[in-house]
């Protein structure tokens, strides 16, 4: 559900990756704040798939922010730029921005497939995401697990424009019931001793689903 909210920059941090988007435009580029001022917020120049969005004075942008607190989402427009000696773009500060969820770990619902295995066992079972943060994931299995077992949980995720195979161990802390009337198991799985390299894939993968839904909703 989005909020509307007066603007906080306090949700901003040096360094912070966003996602930023020309009004009207399809793709969404990676940028980082450069720099937090009381009337604007200077960005490095958003680049996506080796290549740079070249700022006009005309542009206005919508920025995408992933926070501890959420997810913001607000609109800006283009005050300044320089190219040389490294590319910044100089954006005005919004009135209001949206805000899409509380948590500590953005939660969204995604259908991934998983390949499965208990720990001490050569046996690898099938599974399927029902929902994924960067802390967990919700799974269904036609196997049984039972609270407290370790998995080895794999799976390809999309990361800008390749799959990347992820490697993570697991354990299983909660039961729930399936909302589909199928012969399938529902497992609450918190990950473990998750690396900074899967666990930057996993935040930067949800970063850009989270952000095609806020389109989405805020389209609709």
């Amino acid at each position: 559900m989005l909020q509307t909210l007066n603007f906080s920059a306090n949700v901003l941090s040096l360094g912070q990756r966003i996602l930023v988007k020309k009004a009207n435009g399809l793709a969404d580029y990676n940028s980082i704040i450069e720099e937090i001022h009381t009337d604007s917020l200077s960005i490095a120049l958003p680049l996506s798939q080796g290549m740079f969005m070249f700022p006009t004075s005309s542009d206005h942008y919508t920025i995408t922010a992933h926070c501890e607190t959420g997810i913001f989402m607000f609109d800006c427009s283009h005050l300044s730029h320089k190219l040389t000696p490294v590319g910044i773009i100089q954006v005005t500060i919004p009135a209001t921005m949206k805000k899409l969820q509380q948590r500590s770990n953005v939660r969204i619902n995604d259908f991934i497939k998983l390949t499965l295995q208990p720990k001490d066992s050569n046996i690898k079972i099938a599974g399927t995401t029902k929902n994924i943060s960067a802390g967990g994931m919700l799974i269904s299995t036609n196997s049984q697990m039972g609270i407290g077992d370790e998995i080895q949980i794999n799976f390809k995720l999309s990361v800008i424009d390749k799959a990347m195979d992820i490697n993570v161990k697991g354990m299983v802390v909660r039961t729930a019931d399936p909302v589909e009337k199928i012969k399938s198991n529902y497992y609450g799985v918190q990950f473990l001793d998750l690396d900074d390299r899967v666990n930057q894939h996993l935040i930067s993968y949800i970063f850009r689903r989270q952000a095609q839904m806020i389109k989405m909703m805020k389209e609709a």
